[in-house]
């Protein structure tokens, strides 16, 4: 199945960002203060961190019942819980969803398949619209550390051990509707302040910045650098030895370095407002828009 699903699965993604700095200085691998700010919860998840915030719901995310268990979409449209992982793992390609704001506190999610989420009458937890109405509409709930999701239907969202289903059909935020929806990537960075200098800045791996590039990669550029990163949180680059363009990497080493380039007309500047004519317009072939990517 998963290879199914890797072959249909779209959606609009988010790029790994900045990492805050507690002091200003340089940095050094293996400071103890560093190791002081790592998130064991997020390690032991495969580098996937728990939302606390409504906004934080947005791009890849799983959604994690129990213990490294995740919501797994099937191909006929349902949902069950999928098979353990181990620690140190994030969620399979199934378990991963594209999330977008859906206002007043609320979000739609959409499965590999293309399809939204929604709630039947009866409660099961579908994925088969192609487009957000209220059914497909979630609402995150946050307590004392706690998060349940609700539906449409004013129910919470818990696994049907008996028939191996996600469902939406409890009245109340019991233990049962307790979950955790992960996302992969960077918490918001803390503001810079105004006199800190660039000696801080790192290598390329602790830089990658908020940069999107659609319909379904990203793309980071910093230090004048560029690498791009997959729906899988992998760096895209050449394998060699394969003579074939994967996306592998964990990290944005030299390997992942490219360059996206294309050949339309950089921005224009202001056109005078006494401009006599548009005979200096040019023709449609010299507006195209020709993207390619040019490894290192």
């Amino acid at each position: 199945m998963t290879d199914e699903y890797a072959a249909v699965k779209r959606g609009k993604l988010v790029l790994k960002g900045d990492k805050p700095k507690a002091k200003k200085r340089k940095h050094k691998r293996g400071d103890k203060g560093d190791e002081a700010k790592v998130d064991e919860d997020c390690v032991k998840h495969g580098g996937w961190w728990r939302v606390t915030a409504a906004e934080e719901i947005t791009g890849s995310v799983a959604i994690e019942f129990g213990r490294n268990t995740y919501v797994s979409a099937l191909d006929n449209g349902l949902f069950t819980i999928g098979a353990p992982h181990d620690e140190g793992d994030g969620p399979s390609p199934e378990e991963i969803f594209t999330a977008f704001p859906a206002g007043d506190n609320k979000f739609a999610l959409k499965s590999g398949y293309g399809k939204y989420l929604g709630v039947t009458k009866d409660g099961m937890v579908v994925g088969r619209s192609d487009a957000v109405g209220p059914m497909e509409q979630w609402e995150p709930v946050f307590q004392d550390g706690r998060t349940a999701i609700l539906s449409a239907l004013n129910k919470f969202v818990s696994v049907d051990a008996a028939e191996d289903a996600v469902v939406a059909q409890l009245s109340g935020a019991d233990e049962r509707a307790h979950c955790a929806v992960r996302t992969a990537r960077p918490r918001a960075a803390a503001p810079r302040p105004a006199d800190a200098d660039d000696t801080d800045v790192g290598d390329l791996t602790t830089l990658e910045l908020n940069y999107v590039l659609p319909p379904d990669s990203e793309g980071a550029s910093f230090a004048g650098r560029t690498a791009i990163l997959s729906a899988l949180n992998k760096f895209v680059s050449v394998d060699a030895a394969e003579d074939a363009v994967v996306a592998q990497l964990s990290g944005a080493d030299e390997r992942a370095h490219c360059a996206v380039r294309t050949a339309r007309p950089r921005a224009a500047a202001p056109r005078p407002a006494d401009a006599a004519d548009d005979t200096d317009v040019g023709d449609l072939t010299t507006l195209e828009l020709n993207y390619v990517l040019v490894p290192y």
